[in-house]
């Protein structure tokens, strides 16, 4: 298979490094000033991804796809730990358990840096 590259290789420069932003340039504009949601945007965000892959880094679609197996796959492990930990979070949350954990810390101090401290060691603890 022959490469849409030169032989020389790939050139770097501002207009590389543009357009390799773009997809996240999108997702901060769709996400934060129009207030897209994040599904909206990430999809946004995966088009522009494959469309400057495509454009200007000479992707085919059998590498389009590749990547977008290879990538969905390398966010099985991260799911794996998030789901659990947002479930976690809604049974201590529906036990009382935040309120309880806040109020804990307000007893002990108030001032908001100590409180600060004590939430940031406490659960960093668990990782």
């Amino acid at each position: 298979m022959s490469s849409p590259l030169p032989p020389e290789g790939l050139e770097v420069g501002a207009a590389s490094f543009a357009l390799a932003s773009a997809p996240i340039l999108t997702l901060i504009v769709l996400m934060l000033g129009l207030l897209w949601s994040r599904s909206r945007a990430g999809l946004a965000g995966l088009l522009a991804a494959m469309a400057v892959a495509w454009v200007r880094f000479g992707a085919g679609g059998e590498v389009l796809l590749a990547a977008l197996v290879r990538g969905s796959l390398a966010s099985l492990p991260v799911l794996y730990i998030i789901i659990p930990a947002i479930l976690l979070f809604h049974v201590a949350e529906a036990a009382g358990g935040i309120r309880n954990i806040g109020w804990s810390v307000w007893e002990m101090t108030q001032n908001h840096i100590l409180q600060l401290m004590i939430l940031v060691f406490g659960f960093t603890s668990l990782l």
